[in-house]
């Protein structure tokens, strides 16, 4: 979760395991909740996250727990609260952080400059081994098209690894804007 929270384009900060929230649970005994993660955007606002395997969810309580937090504390602690379990935190989207991590370190500007006036005519989906061949910056093509995917000016069609073969398209193009 911490590599896909670091990958997003809003998020300054990643705590991991913030300290305790103190919350009186439905019995009136005050409890404590430690959350996996607590992330902070640009603009101040705090996002504390439980991780969870989707099969404890219910046994675990966490959703109780949460919503007392979130009732009880507020915006003491966090503006938003979420549980996240293997269905937000999927092997496709971690990889997809892990690379988009990778390419902000090897960003070349004119590189994603041109692949940037490559997509501006790019009407649909297309693949990126496409955008790559057509784009005459060889290798380091793939990297700027990486680029422009965490700028959110391109998107994979669905849940997929961000790869050669992957389709992409333009976010405002596909809305029909």
């Amino acid at each position: 979760m911490a590599t896909i929270l670091l990958a997003r384009q809003d998020i300054t900060q990643v705590i991991d395991q913030p300290p305790a929230v103190s919350y009186k649970d439905q019995t009136g005994k005050t409890r404590s909740h430690i959350f996996d993660f607590l992330a902070v955007t640009f603009d101040g606002k705090r996002i504390a996250i439980a991780v969870k395997p989707e099969c404890k969810l219910e046994k675990s309580g966490i959703q109780d727990t949460v919503s007392l937090i979130r009732e009880q504390v507020g915006r003491r602690f966090a503006d938003h609260y979420l549980i996240r379990t293997e269905r937000q935190i999927t092997r496709n989207r971690v990889a997809n952080a892990e690379l988009i991590l990778r390419s902000r370190l090897c960003r070349n500007e004119a590189d994603v400059a041109k692949m940037h006036e490559l997509i501006s005519s790019l009407h649909g989906a297309t693949s990126i081994s496409s955008l790559v061949a057509h784009s005459g910056l060889g290798a380091r093509a793939f990297n700027a098209v990486v680029c422009l995917i965490d700028l959110g000016d391109l998107q994979t069609v669905g849940d997929i690894r961000i790869g050669y073969l992957a389709s992409v398209y333009r976010p405002s193009i596909r809305r029909g804007e």
